[in-house]
């Protein structure tokens, strides 16, 4: 797929798979010094769902309702971040979500 965008690149952190949201939060911080325009964490339950709930749970926008309910198995939170460094996000920091890729 050449010329598809800019290629990503991938860095294993093991922490991540068994990560309580604030191990999360600290890999999400962590990720200030390369400065992505967008992360992609893997992880798995209940910290993802928590770190989810966390920085969207008491938002407004239409991911909210979903991200108190469950992330699934298998699911995938889009979360944007209205910030300018990784630094900066927080629980309630999100400026808008989803809950699946159907829901985007």
């Amino acid at each position: 797929m050449s010329g598809a965008g800019p290629r990503a690149e991938d860095q294993a952190n093991g922490r991540a798979y068994g990560a309580d949201p604030s191990d999360s939060l600290r890999i999400i911080h962590a990720a200030a010094t390369e400065d992505p325009k967008r992360l992609l964490l893997v992880g798995h339950n209940p910290g993802l769902h928590e770190l989810a709930f966390a920085l969207t749970g008491s938002g407004q926008h239409r991911g909210a309702p979903r991200a108190r309910d469950n992330l699934p198995t298998s699911g995938l939170a889009v979360i944007d971040f209205d910030i300018d460094d990784w630094d900066d996000v927080r629980s309630g920091a999100a400026g808008s979500s989803c809950s699946s890729a159907r829901n985007c």
